[in-house]
């Protein structure tokens, strides 16, 4: 018989409950000339987890820009998600990204035009450990 490895999740009995469903969209001011837009969505509440399940990015740029997704300060250990299609792309998440409390969601796009828009919306699940 094969023995398979459990998840420490499973083992130590974590649960997770489904308190809500959502969606979420920002909108940037016009961009700067250094061509850097930041956005954040509001931090997860103390005690609650989300589960971000599909991210999607828009940019009026006239350039191709780069969008990264970071989960806490912007910093590379923090990087989460990331696309080189920062006008416009989706990212359907296989295994949802888990953005714990006191953490915010922020997405960086580079090389944006000058005077140009960029656009996020997110579609997540708050949960809680049961």
């Amino acid at each position: 018989m094969t023995t398979l490895p459990v998840s420490v999740a499973t083992t130590s009995g974590v649960a997770l409950q489904v308190i809500d469903y959502r969606t979420s969209s920002l909108r940037s001011g016009p961009a700067p000339a250094s061509g850097i837009v930041t956005l954040t969505f509001p931090q997860v509440a103390d005690g609650q987890l989300w589960l971000v399940e599909r991210i999607t990015v828009t940019s009026t740029s006239s350039t191709n820009t780069a969008a990264v997704v970071y989960a806490g300060d912007i910093d590379t250990v923090n990087v989460v998600d990331g696309t080189n299609s920062g006008n416009l792309d989706i990212a359907d998440e296989l295994s949802a990204i888990l953005v714990d409390s006191t953490l915010a969601l922020t997405i960086a796009w580079s090389g944006v035009s000058v005077g140009k828009i960029c656009t996020a919306r997110i579609q997540y699940q708050i949960v809680q450990r049961g």
